[in-house]
C-alpha cells in the first residue's frame, strides 16, 4: 500500500477493513447490549429499519430523573454486570430485591445495577424498573445477533451482596458502609472468562443460530478511582477490554469483531469526538454503523455509506462558514450534501438550524420535517421543529411538536420551559404555569447552568401579568 492510500485510510475519517463471518437479513431480531455507545449503535439501526429489541423498551412508572432518553437505562458498563443481567433474565441466578437495593434517603431508594446518574425513587418504582431490566434481557433469547459494546474496566464490588455494581459506589453508602465496597481493576483472565460466560448462556438460551458482534466503546473515562490519572486509566481500560476481545473472537467462529473503536480513535478528532473530547460525534458513530451495515447486509445498504462519507465531508467547509458568519453560504453548502445523501436526518438538522438563523422559518420547518421522516427523532428533531413552527408563527403546532419532544425526554428542562412559552400564546395559562414549574424543579435537580432562567420564567408566571402572553424567547 502506497502511502498516499495508507493516508486515505485515515484522513481525516479511519476506516479499518474487517471481514464479516455471516450475514444480517433486514427480518433478524438485534439485541444491543452494553455501555452508552451501544445506545448509539442501536441507535442508528433503528433509523435503518432493523428490528432493535431495544425499540420496545418502556419504564413502568413516572418518568425518571436523571437520564435523557428511557433507554439510556439500559447502559451497562462492564462485562460483569452485563454477565449478571443475563443470568436473572434467563432465571439462572436470583436477581436482587430489596436487599439489594441502597435505601440513600429515607424512602428514596437507588438500584445500583441502573445507570448511576437516576434519581433515587420510592422502593416500588426502583423494582418495577428492576423487573423491566430482566424482561428486557429475556429478549436476547429470540435475537440473532447480540451486538455486545464493552465500556470499562474499573468495577466496584457490593461485598455484602456479592455483586458487580454497574457504576461508582454512591458517596452516601461509602461513607454509611465505607467496608461494604471494593474498587476491582478487572485485568484480561476475568474479561474474557466474563465474554465466555455470557457466549455459554446465549448459546444454552439462545436460538441456534445466534451470532455475536463485538465492539469496544470508544468514550473516555472520565474519571478513574484506580489512582491513575483518568487518561491514563483509559489507556488500560481500552487496551485490556481490546485485547481480551480479541482472545474471545479468535476462539469462536460465531462472534465477529467490528473495528469502531479503530475507526473513531485514529480519525481526526474535529470530527470524531463532541465538543467535551470524550464522546463520539453523532457523525462518526453513524459512518461507522453505515459501514457495519455495508458489510453484513450489503443489498440493503448498498452505496448507502460512500455517499454519507463524502456527504459529510462537505459539511466541513458548511459548518466553517456558518462559524464566520456567512450563513448563505453555509445552507448552500449543506443543500449540497444533502443531494449527495438525501436521507441523511443529522445533515437536514443543521441545515434547518442554517435556515432558522436565516430566518427562514418555513424552510427550516421543512429541514425538521424531512429530518423526521429520516429517523432524527433521538436527535432532537422534535423540539427543533417545534421551535421552526412558533418562528413562523404556527404555535398550536409548535406545542404538538413540542409535546412530542417532552415525551421522548420527559425531564428536560428546556423542553418543558419551552411547552411553557407555547401554551402561553395559546391562552392555556395553567398549563404554561404547570410546565414552569416542572422545568424548574429539573432544572435545581440538574443543577442548569441557566437556572435562573428557570426561576424568573415561574416568576413571570406568577402574578397577574401572566393574562398576557409573553413574547420571550423558549
Amino acid at each position: 500500500m502506497s502511502p498516499d492510500q495508507q493516508a486515505r485510510r485515515l484522513r481525516p475519517i479511519a476506516r479499518p477493513a474487517f471481514q464479516p463471518s455471516f450475514r444480517i437479513e433486514r427480518g433478524d431480531r438485534l439485541f444491543t447490549v452494553g455501555s452508552c455507545f451501544a445506545r448509539n449503535i442501536e441507535r442508528q439501526l433503528s433509523i435503518e429499519g432493523y428490528d432493535v429489541a431495544a425499540d420496545g423498551f418502556a419504564l413502568p412508572g413516572p418518568a425518571p430523573g436523571g437520564i435523557g432518553a428511557a433507554s439510556d437505562v439500559l447502559n451497562k458498563f462492564n462485562c460483569h454486570t452485563i454477565l449478571q443481567e443475563f443470568r436473572w433474565a434467563f432465571g439462572e441466578a436470583q436477581a436482587p430485591a430489596a436487599d439489594g437495593f441502597h435505601e440513600l434517603a429515607p424512602g428514596r431508594w437507588s438500584d445500583p445495577q441502573l445507570v448511576p446518574t437516576l434519581r433515587p425513587a420510592p422502593l416500588e418504582e426502583v423494582a418495577a424498573r428492576r423487573a423491566a431490566l430482566e424482561a428486557y434481557f429475556a429478549l436476547a433469547a429470540g435475537a440473532r445477533v447480540v451486538v455486545l459494546t464493552l465500556g470499562l474496566a474499573e468495577a466496584w464490588f457490593d461485598r455484602q451482596a456479592g455483586l458487580f455494581l454497574n457504576g461508582m459506589v454512591h458517596k452516601t453508602m461509602l461513607e454509611r458502609e465505607p467496608d461494604r465496597f471494593e474498587l476491582h481493576l478487572l485485568d484480561y483472565n476475568e474479561i474474557v472468562a466474563s465474554l465466555e460466560e455470557i457466549r455459554a448462556l446465549l448459546r444454552r438460551r439462545g436460538r441456534p443460530d445466534l451470532k455475536m458482534l463485538v465492539t469496544v466503546s470508544p468514550v473516555a473515562l472520565g474519571t478513574s478511582f484506580a489512582g491513575a490519572d483518568a487518561m491514563v486509566g483509559n489507556a488500560y481500560s481500552k487496551a485490556v477490554q481490546r485485547a481480551a476481545v480479541e482472545a474471545f473472537v479468535r476462539a469462536h467462529d460465531d462472534v465477529d469483531y467490528f473495528p469502531s473503536y479503530e475507526s473513531v480513535t485514529l480519525s481526526d478528532r474535529t470530527r470524531a469526538w463532541r465538543e467535551d473530547q470524550a464522546h463520539v460525534s453523532d457523525e462518526l458513530v453513524r459512518l461507522n454503523v453505515l459501514a457495519m451495515m455495508s458489510a453484513y447486509c450489503p443489498e440493503a445498504s448498498a452505496g448507502k455509506a460512500e455517499a454519507a462519507v463524502v456527504a459529510f465531508g462537505l459539511l466541513q467547509d458548511a459548518r466553517a462558514a456558518r462559524a464566520g458568519g456567512r450563513l448563505e453560504e453555509s445552507a448552500a453548502g449543506f443543500a449540497r450534501a444533502l443531494e449527495l445523501a438525501p436521507g441523511e436526518g443529522l445533515i437536514a438538522l443543521e441545515h434547518g438550524e442554517v435556515l432558522l438563523e436565516l430566518g427562514k422559518a418555513p424552510e427550516a420547518v421543512q429541514a425538521f420535517q424531512d429530518a423526521l421522516r429520516q429517523g432524527a427523532a433521538a436527535y432532537g428533531a422534535e423540539e427543533r421543529l417545534a421551535r421552526a413552527l412558533r418562528r413562523a408563527g404556527r404555535h398550536a403546532e409548535a406545542h404538538d411538536a413540542a409535546l412530542r419532544a417532552l415525551a421522548r425526554e420527559p425531564t428536560a428542562p428546556g423542553v418543558l420551559r419551552f411547552c411553557s412559552v407555547t401554551a402561553e400564546k395559546l391562552g392555556r395559562l395553567e398549563d404554561a404555569r404547570a410546565f414552569a414549574v416542572q422545568a424548574l424543579e429539573g432544572a435545581r435537580q440538574m443543577r442548569h447552568s441557566k437556572l435562573e432562567v428557570f426561576e424568573q420564567r415561574c416568576r413571570d408566571l406568577a402574578g397577574a401579568g401572566a393574562s398576557k402572553p409573553s413574547e420571550g424567547a423558549a
